[in-house]
């Protein structure tokens, strides 16, 4: 989160995540159900009825010193919880 925070996200990174976010979207809208789910999120977000049409150019345009900006303004490395959840064994995670 700290490395996020203070250094640009490399150029697959960024590929990487707007191919996942572009890829991935119609299985968010595959139902009827969630169709309804997705547009009143629209709605309650004041998105517009045309966010579905546009959304591949957002994700497109978001660029390094975007993630940058918004990761310094809201991600918090002194003040969060981190919860994981897991067989401890497997895990091998310490506490």
């Amino acid at each position: 989160m700290e490395r996020i925070r203070t250094e640009q996200v490399s150029d697959k990174e960024l590929s990487d995540a707007k191919s996942y976010l572009t890829g991935s979207f119609p299985l968010r809208i595959d139902s009827n159900r969630k169709i309804a789910g997705f547009l009143t999120l629209v709605e309650f977000y004041g998105l517009g009825l045309d966010y579905v049409d546009n959304y591949r150019k957002f994700i497109e345009a978001v660029t390094k010193d975007d993630i940058l900006r918004v990761a310094g303004k809201y991600l918090n490395t002194k003040n969060y919880v981190l919860i994981v959840v897991g067989d401890m064994e497997t895990a091998a995670l310490k506490y």
